[in-house]
């Protein structure tokens, strides 16, 4: 007669049925950075890493690439919002200097930069438009495997050549 109810798993079971747990070693808590995120932080510069740092850290991307996917970031916070934007580096974006809500015009200023951007980031491509979006505003640290990894750089590249021009200008 078959039993009723859920299957057993295959584990070894003492002669009253219960299955013989083996011993787990607690796992410590607050145990510190691992050595590899303490390298990191150290090559950052100390400060708090999200994805685009560890991936200058690695040499994965330039610097230019670096500070063009935050500044793409900074400029979509600024026109569209983010939770927890940081209000001095939104204004220092659209060219104010204050730390002040933003006016109209700096709103206004702040959404036709982003959409510059984002023209630049459309011509790499539908694919680095969503790598981009996904690493550089999101801050998600997921891995990327070599299809993203390459639109991203074809995205990153093309927003440090739009910054670029508008920092020589």
């Amino acid at each position: 007669m078959a039993r009723n109810g859920r299957k057993r798993k295959m584990v070894k079971r003492y002669k009253c049925g219960q299955s013989k747990r083996e011993s787990v070693t607690p796992v410590e808590v607050n145990a510190g950075p691992t050595p590899e995120m303490a390298n990191h932080k150290k090559a950052s510069g100390g400060g708090e890493l999200v994805p685009l740092s560890y991936l200058l850290v690695r040499g994965q991307i330039t610097p230019e690439q670096h500070d063009a996917m935050h500044d793409y970031a900074r400029l979509k916070s600024a026109a569209w919002g983010k939770p927890f934007p940081k209000a001095g580096a939104l204004r220092e974006m659209v060219g104010g200097e204050a730390p002040v809500p933003m006016t109209s015009e700096d709103l206004a200023r702040a959404r036709k930069s982003y959409e510059g951007a984002l023209d630049a980031l459309r011509s790499a491509g539908a694919l680095s438009v969503q790598v981009v979006d996904f690493v550089a505003y999101s801050q998600s640290g997921h891995q990327l495997n070599e299809r993203y990894m390459k639109a991203l750089l074809a995205g990153a590249t093309a927003l440090a050549g739009r910054f670029e021009r508008k920092r020589a200008a």
